[in-house]
């Protein structure tokens, strides 16, 4: 079972995106708990994390010290980071769970394929942010999985092939 932190720093609405693809994972036993880390949280926010049973982290700093707080707060030892607004697709519950019970997962981290969709330059981005992971530079749109001690490092990527779709700017 997994910690899925969420860290928010204006994405408020494409919470509840990423909220309702993660419903899945918690009937199939693989996401344990969900923390929210934000800098002030709107009555929005907290409505939204208080609706999916989600704690609720109140923190200063950017993105990364957001992660790392939640990180820190996560109750299980493996853990996945998304951006607010991505939804993960395709067969991401069992090809999660293969990656963490194989023996990459002691010393890498896993990030999906972020979705080629909505135009040409759309795809175009989406292929190169997936091209950048393949060499280790990986876009935060790729959200992330692992050992909880891993995610907050530098440690070597492993890409999954189920995709993530950015929802976020649709509302």
């Amino acid at each position: 079972m997994l910690s899925v932190v969420l860290p928010v720093l204006t994405e408020e609405p494409a919470l509840v995106d990423t909220l309702a693809a993660l419903v899945p994972g918690v009937a199939e036993g693989m996401v344990r708990d969900v923390v929210v880390v934000t800098g002030a949280p709107s009555k929005l926010t907290e409505r939204i994390a208080d609706s999916g049973g989600c704690v609720l982290l109140e923190a200063s700093g950017d993105r990364a010290e957001l992660v790392r707080i939640g990180l820190a707060r996560a109750r299980s030892t493996v853990g996945m980071v998304l951006e607010p607004g991505l939804v993960p697709a395709g067969d991401w519950i069992a090809e999660t769970a293969d990656f963490l019970e194989g023996p990459e997962a002691e010393r890498r981290v896993a990030v999906f394929s972020l979705a080629l969709r909505g135009g040409l330059a759309a795809s175009l981005r989406a292929g190169l942010v997936n091209a950048a992971a393949s060499i280790g530079r990986v876009d935060p749109r790729l959200g992330r999985v692992g050992r909880v001690a891993l995610l907050g490092g530098k440690a070597p990527v492993t890409r999954l092939s189920s995709p993530v779709l950015d929802r976020r700017g649709r509302r």
